[in-house]
């Protein structure tokens, strides 16, 4: 069962020839990195990733956003072909052997994750979310995927990218401007009114004062 399993796996290398971004690696043989789940390729064969592979270290990578969307999209593709050949079972089985090899053998292989524990969390979540494309046709679980592996190769949550334009800086003065003027034409007019209340009373005084007399 262990080699039919095997030899499944290095059919499904063969069948994912198309990659998202170009992103394809060489190794010595003696290390070789999980062509299902890291994405890099043998000396003497080649293969895409299942999820392009990311750069690691500070200020590297493409954007998260963009590169969930890339991501969503080769899943699909990749998937498709897989459907062709394999059965639920099959593909499920072959992901987690792609994880266990790694825990047996660390010196010749490795999927690219912190953790044997995660390799098998990210191979679970995998399989979920392409049976949810086939049964309701989301591609939510495919999202999610690409997210969380986002977060797991930058070690940080992933975050919408939100772009705020700042303020016109002579916008903001003009208003200032604006209200200043008003401010002052406001007092101005207040003081005037208030100066001819007091005039008027002032001369009513006086007019009352002369017919009184």
């Amino acid at each position: 069962m262990r080699v039919l399993i095997l030899q499944h796996v290095v059919f499904i290398s063969g069948i994912l020839s198309s990659t998202v971004l170009g992103h394809l690696h060489t190794t010595t043989t003696k290390t070789r990195k999980n062509p299902i789940l890291s994405g890099t390729v043998s000396s003497s064969s080649s293969s895409s990733s299942l999820l392009p592979p990311l750069p690691k270290g500070p200020g590297r990578g493409p954007d998260a956003q963009t590169f969930v969307k890339e991501c969503t999209e080769h899943l699909k593709v990749v998937a498709g072909k897989i459907d062709h050949s394999y059965t639920d079972v099959m593909v499920r089985d072959a992901l987690e052997h792609e994880c266990a090899l790694v825990h047996e053998q660390p010196l010749t292989h490795e999927h690219g994750f912190r953790t044997a524990a995660a390799c098998y969390h990210f191979a679970d979540e995998l399989f979920k979310a392409r049976m949810e494309f086939l049964e309701q046709n989301s591609p939510d679980g495919y999202i999610t995927v690409c997210k969380n592996y986002w977060t797991a190769t930058y070690g940080k949550p992933y975050k919408t990218k939100v772009h705020v334009k700042p303020p016109p800086t002579q916008l903001v003065w003009w208003w200032g401007i604006v209200i200043f003027v008003a401010g002052c034409f406001l007092v101005f007019l207040t003081n005037r009114n208030m100066k001819t209340r007091s005039d008027f009373a002032r001369d009513f005084s006086r007019r009352s004062g002369r017919f009184e007399a």
